[in-house]
């Protein structure tokens, strides 16, 4: 039973799907692979007759090469997502592999997947914040202001959007604006530590 999530026998990714962190750690099985050979090592020398034995062992030398390959595979969030992409159009998994890529500094990659995510959860506010994030970094400032402009229009309480549509404004030199929404931000969560450094920084400049 141990050994399912990882056999290919049942679909372990759309349990993954469902959830919104990667939890590769659920499918650590080569370390049963030892303990397995033990046992079947310990029924050999002392339960009759051994033949069985020897074919339980065997079955496991290989089966083991196939786990250890699944369990890499499991253990790499891309490869999970998009595995799961390709048997279920997931937007949960569809927006983490989208956060991969933005983590890993593929910005245009992720913008395309978050772009796909936008469209399988139109009303996902979250969805929407995210891809504004990734058309921001890849420099495509006008589609970015309007993934802002959804984000917020979704859900007018999320701290860290406000703060990140902020910092959008002040790169196009809109200042105000930018003071205007890094004061909502704050406002909204107390702890947004960019956006209380970036409006010091405007004071500071004012006052110059």
């Amino acid at each position: 039973l141990l050994y399912l999530p990882t056999s290919g026998l049942v679909p372990a990714y759309p349990a993954i799907a469902e959830r919104w962190v990667f939890t590769g750690e659920q499918f650590v099985v080569p370390a049963l692979l030892p303990l397995s050979f033990a046992v079947a090592a310990l029924l050999v020398r002392n339960v009759r007759p051994p033949v069985a034995c020897v074919v339980v062992a065997g079955a496991l030398v290989v089966w083991s090469p196939g786990l250890v390959e699944r369990q890499r595979h499991l253990a790499d969030e891309a490869s999970t997502y998009e595995a799961t992409l390709a048997s279920s159009p997931s937007p949960r998994a569809c927006m983490n592999l989208g956060t991969v890529h933005l983590l890993r500094g593929s910005y245009d990659n992720a913008a395309a997947l978050l772009r796909r995510c936008a469209e399988l959860a139109p009303r996902d506010a979250a969805v929407h914040a995210q891809l504004a994030v990734a058309l921001h970094r890849s420099d495509r400032l006008d589609e970015a202001s309007r993934s802002y402009a959804r984000a917020l229009e979704l859900d007018s309480t999320d701290a860290r959007a406000w703060a990140n549509a902020g910092a959008l404004a002040a790169r196009r030199g809109d200042f105000e604006t930018a003071a205007r929404r890094w004061r909502r931000a704050v406002e909204l969560d107390p702890g947004q530590g960019d956006a209380r450094r970036a409006l010091a920084r405007l004071r500071s400049l004012g006052e110059q």
